[in-house]
């Protein structure tokens, strides 16, 4: 028996840019022969790139209509509409749908008003209360335009906060809806989880059936469960990539918003950054460097699993990446500076048993007894210290005692304290700063209470509703991307931890490139004692048996003026010319006297002409001799007046690019042939480390290898399910702002889908004469017996009044 075909028309008000539409295309429904076919017949919006993506999308003429009021038009505008301008008309609706009746008309009004993205006191303004009453008209000019021939089926879709903040207007819509003759009910659902979509998104539904022309039930839509954002993700390029079109570029962020996106874990969202510390604004535990600097060349370190390149005539690291980090646990550091576990034999004592040359060291698992209770150690609270003797510091003996009390045992304790959730505060009094007293409470309600701004989601959770926000900061609207590809560039960067390695630093390392990290230990505890310098007025240390400068403060800085002449008769002195040296006794070395003449003779042409001796330019070298050993032989060494850097008092040589380093917007030289850091200008001062409001794109590999970026344009629309995420979009216009807030307002297809089927299987039971179906699914609005003995028309949900 051939199929029976029934078409079933559906029409859309404030359409968007037709996601619901193109989902109800897809509908299918059977009941026995009976099979739907679904058909758009247009839809209704005010702005006239929507229009254009919904003729696109939902494959049928669009009407572009403002549908405020006059007063609507003036109150959300500010001004009296213009010149030519007038209201829609029930007449205006029926061309809209081609002159036909639909089946079903699906309305999803501007939701702004009722959402919590505003204040309480801005969306009970005039502008938007305008706006909310659009819901209201927009529904009643349905009702009107087909009073005489009634649309079956009407479903409105917005945000949940609607059944509170729009209660008044829910109030107004459900009474048109009776006075027409329809049931309805009130519910919310997860369109995420009505489309197996990989985002969560909480909308509310009202869905309304004409009691005399559909009796049976309309049950709710059956649900899938969500899906992780790499399964719809993984099917894209990756973002920059040309072939996904402008829409699949990765949005330019602030460079102090990257950083941040960087330390949100995976799942989390800002409150991730709490676990940072920071010390005078800086990270103290992290440094970031660009990831071309890790294994980019010259010093280069290969990866294991990556291919070394072709060995040229000298294979050193400074020229090329020889290198290999070696990932291997076991059987590769048997040697030099091995540590030999506790319980094992020691390699073979040589001749030199140093750590360099052996696995001669040792991990000693015991603790206590008496292995460290010499040199700093520390005593316990239980035993006696040891005995004091001349110098008692840290560094000679076990002074120190570990103290086991609790800090909170002590009676100025509370000061700076955080009281549990279950615990009552303390009296406030007049001074209630924090240091006074422990006014602070730990919240233990965790998620609950957390706005997801910045968050970060895992690859295989699904992401939150696609909102009309554009900013990581405004939602958990990032994504930890396990593929990191793209072009290794100074725009890709890595977090280095405290206790890892650092990069081989090449050409400008410094502080500007990110190449320091701050040092996280405390102040040393011996900054009284080893290499101390004592003030002058202040008295040394107790000098001990070894009295060397690393045992003990015993250099005095002296502030006294310059010596007196007879301070001159002291160590390291250079006698005049004309001064008698002094007597020479038993040690005559410079430290014991001044043994030293200062020679104020200028030497004649006929004088000092052999060792050390510099010829001038003009003149003959000196004959070679049997050997040539260098200046100390014979003047062999000629002064050369050439070079205009040692001329006129030196001023060439301090700009004549020894060791120079250029600007990066300057040219370099010409490369000669040996071209080193120390005979020309030849590194370039790299200055590419963005400013933190420096607004750019990068690709910063987070602390779980992951790259954490916000969701391009094309990847919100792949999750709102607008496309099969290996077919080509594009969006009207050329805006990343105009296209997200059209994407974030849009009916995800696949949950209108999954309505739309729902919806034409109970037109199909209608059609056919049938009442009832069995299913397992929900019941969304009773038939009309059971609605009367039941009415919960009027009433509002529980859910509503949270």
């Amino acid at each position: 028996m051939s199929d029976d075909i029934r078409e079933i028309r559906h029409f859309h008000m404030a359409c968007g840019l037709g996601g619901g539409a193109r989902g109800f295309n897809q509908g299918q429904a059977r009941i026995g022969s009976m099979v739907a076919r679904f058909r758009c017949l247009g839809g209704i919006d005010v702005d006239p790139a929507a229009i254009a993506d919904f003729e696109r999308l939902a494959g049928v003429r669009g009407t572009c209509m403002d549908l405020f009021s006059a007063d609507q038009y003036t109150a959300f505008h500010g001004r009296p509409p213009p010149d030519g301008w007038r209201e829609a008309t029930t007449t205006d609706i029926i061309a809209a749908a081609a002159g036909e009746r639909p089946h079903i008309v699906f309305s999803s009004f501007p939701c702004k008003g009722f959402s919590g993205l505003l204040s309480e006191k801005t969306s009970g303004g005039e502008k938007y209360q305008a706006l909310n009453a659009l819901t209201l008209r927009g529904m009643w000019l349905v009702l009107e335009a087909w009073k005489d021939d009634p649309v079956e089926l009407l479903i409105f879709e917005n945000v949940p906060r609607i059944a509170t903040r729009g209660r008044w207007l829910l109030d107004q819509i459900t009474g048109l809806l009776r006075h027409y003759g329809y049931a309805y009910a009130e519910t919310k659902h997860n369109c995420g989880e009505l489309g197996g979509l990989s985002q969560s998104r909480e909308r509310f539904l009202l869905v309304a059936r004409h009691k005399e022309k559909v009796p049976p039930f309309l049950y709710e839509a059956p649900k899938r469960p969500l899906r992780g954002v790499g399964e719809v993700l993984d099917r894209l390029w990756l973002p920059g990539d040309e072939r996904g079109g402008p829409m699949h570029r990765v949005p330019k962020l602030q460079w102090k918003t990257w950083v941040r996106l960087a330390f949100v874990e995976a799942g989390s969202d800002w409150r991730s950054l709490n676990k940072l510390a920071i010390e005078n604004g800086q990270l103290r535990d992290y440094a970031i460097v660009p990831e071309a600097e890790l294994r980019s060349g010259a010093l280069g370190v290969l990866a294991w699993d990556q291919h070394a390149g072709v060995v040229q005539g000298e294979s050193l690291p400074s020229n090329g990446t020889f290198a290999v980090a070696d990932p291997r646990e076991t059987g590769g550091h048997e040697g030099n500076l091995g540590v030999t576990p506790y319980d094992e034999p020691a390699g073979t004592v040589k001749g030199k048993s140093g750590p360099t040359n052996g696995k001669f060291a040792v991990a000693d698992p015991r603790i206590e007894g008496e292995h460290h209770r010499g040199t700093k150690g520390v005593t316990r609270w239980e035993d006696p210290s040891v005995t004091v003797t001349g110098n008692g510091r840290p560094h000679s003996g076990g002074f120190s005692v570990a103290d086991p009390r609790i800090h909170n045992a002590h009676p100025k304790a509370v000061h700076h304290g955080v009281r549990s959730w279950d615990k009552p505060a303390p009296t406030i009094k007049g001074d209630v700063s924090v240091g006074t007293g422990p006014y602070a409470v730990a919240d233990p309600r965790g998620e609950l209470w957390g706005s997801g701004q910045g968050g970060v989601t895992k690859w295989e959770e699904p992401a939150p509703t696609v909102t009309t926000q554009r900013s990581p900061l405004q939602g958990k609207f990032s994504v930890a991307d396990p593929r990191t590809g793209g072009p290794k560039m100074n725009r890709i960067y890595r977090i280095v931890g405290w206790d890892h390695t650092t990069p081989a630093v090449t050409g400008p390392g410094g502080a500007a490139n990110g190449m320091c990290v701050a040092d996280p230990r405390p102040p040393t505890e011996h900054a009284d004692s080893k290499y101390r310098v004592t003030t002058y007025d202040e008295p040394a240390g107790s000098v001990i048996a070894a009295s060397g400068t690393g045992n003990g403060a015993f250099a005095v800085a002296d502030p006294r003026a310059p010596p007196s002449p007879g301070y001159k008769k002291i160590k390291y002195k250079v006698a005049a010319m004309d001064d008698p040296s002094l007597a020479v006794m038993g040690a005559s070395t410079s430290g014991n006297g001044a043994f030293a003449v200062a020679d104020p003779r200028m030497m004649s042409p006929g004088e000092h002409t052999n060792k050390l001796r510099v010829t001038p330019y003009d003149q003959p070298s000196r004959a070679v001799i049997g050997t040539n050993r260098g200046p100390g032989s014979g003047a062999l060494v000629v002064a050369d007046p050439r070079p205009e850097a040692f001329k006129n008092g030196r001023q060439h040589f301090e700009t004549g690019a020894h060791y120079g380093v250029l600007g990066w917007d300057q040219h370099a030289n010409a490369v000669t042939a040996s071209g080193q850091a120390d005979n020309g200008a030849w590194s370039v001062a790299d200055p590419r480390m963005p400013a933190l409001t420096d607004n750019l794109v990068c690709v910063i590999r987070a602390l779980d290898g992951t790259w954490h970026r916000p969701f391009t344009t094309l990847e919100l629309a792949a999750l709102q399910s607008l496309f099969d995420p290996e077919d080509a979009f594009e969006l009207t216009g050329q805006a990343d702002s105009l296209w997200r807030e059209r994407i974030g307002n849009a009916v995800p297809s696949a949950a209108a889908a999954a309505i739309a089927s729902t919806m034409g299987r109970t037109l199909l039971l209608a059609w056919s004469g049938e009442s009832f179906m069995l299913s397992n699914d929900a019941v969304w609005v009773r038939p009309l017996e059971i609605a009367l003995a039941v009415d919960t028309s009027n009433q509002i949900p529980d859910w509503a009044e949270a």
